[in-house]
């Protein structure tokens, strides 16, 4: 994981609530199934639904801090080579 941090990465377009699983987009702020606000423990999703990461720190005005899983390149490579 990378470290903590209150910039947004481009590929983090979409929120898992931790309270009822629902997917939501990063514009809103509670979800749109239970109508809870998005709070640590949310889960950062990427546009292909993929866990990216997760909300670890909020403050009181409202300032939302994320730690998101590091960038891996995985290399395939043909067995038969």
């Amino acid at each position: 994981m990378s470290g903590i941090t209150k910039i947004v990465r481009d590929d983090h377009t979409k929120w898992r609530c931790k309270h009822c699983k629902h997917i939501n987009d990063m514009a809103v702020t509670h979800c749109t199934k239970c109508n809870r606000k998005r709070g640590i423990g949310a889960q950062a999703i990427d546009s292909h639904n993929s866990l990216i990461g997760e909300l670890q720190i909020t403050n009181s005005i409202g300032d939302e801090f994320w730690e998101y899983a590091d960038y891996i390149e995985v290399a395939i490579q043909d067995p038969e080579q």
